[in-house]
């Protein structure tokens, strides 16, 4: 298990062991930060609009509130990721292991990523509301918001996938694809309305 947070260290030290020989940080981390940087654009986003148009303070405020929600929860889920794939790597290089406790570990892995694309749809969501109503000149950032959180959607849904294609729980399986199809429907809708 990881004793620091890599969300309390410099982004040179996560990027440095993301590239390294090392099973984690990986892919789920790094859909992790894509949500934090999606939800951080829209953060900027809401704060250059306020005051621009005062009738429209009220529905940013609500925005940003929720925007900075979302940017704490990705951020936590950078390390939570970590400390799950870790778990999964011990579990099945563990020779006691039983195949119930690989199962149940993989499952564990699981529910991360799908929280990781459950909360890219959720910025997603929020770059549709504020689109209308934010700052002329930001409408690049809000943009970029969008595609970085639908990065975090789709690599969320692979990571989910990965530990699906060999979890042998059928009643398991069948709940979490049919929510990634959701979140992957309404990901990819709201982004070609947008963009």
């Amino acid at each position: 298990m990881i004793s620091e947070k890599y969300i309390d260290k410099p982004i040179k030290k996560y990027l440095d062991d993301l590239a390294a020989k090392k099973p984690a940080p990986g892919g789920g981390s790094a859909g992790a930060l894509s949500g934090a940087l999606a939800a951080g654009l829209l953060s900027m986003a809401g704060n250059f609009s306020i005051g621009k148009n005062p009738k429209n303070d009220k529905k940013l405020k609500t925005i940003l509130k929720q925007s900075e929600g979302l940017r704490e929860k990705m951020s936590k889920l950078i390390d939570e990721d970590v400390k799950a794939y870790k778990n999964v790597w011990l579990v099945f290089k563990s020779p006691e292991a039983t195949s119930a406790k690989k199962q149940n570990a993989l499952k564990n892995a699981a529910e991360v990523p799908m929280q990781i694309a459950q909360f890219g749809v959720e910025i997603i969501k929020l770059n549709k509301k504020l689109l209308p109503i934010c700052n002329p000149r930001l409408i690049s950032d809000v943009a970029s918001s969008l595609l970085l959180a639908r990065s975090a959607v789709e690599i969320g849904a692979i990571n989910v996938e990965e530990n699906l294609a060999i979890i042998k729980d059928k009643k398991f399986n069948r709940m979490h694809r049919d929510k990634l199809r959701r979140f992957k429907k309404i990901s990819c809708s709201i982004k070609n309305k947008v963009l």
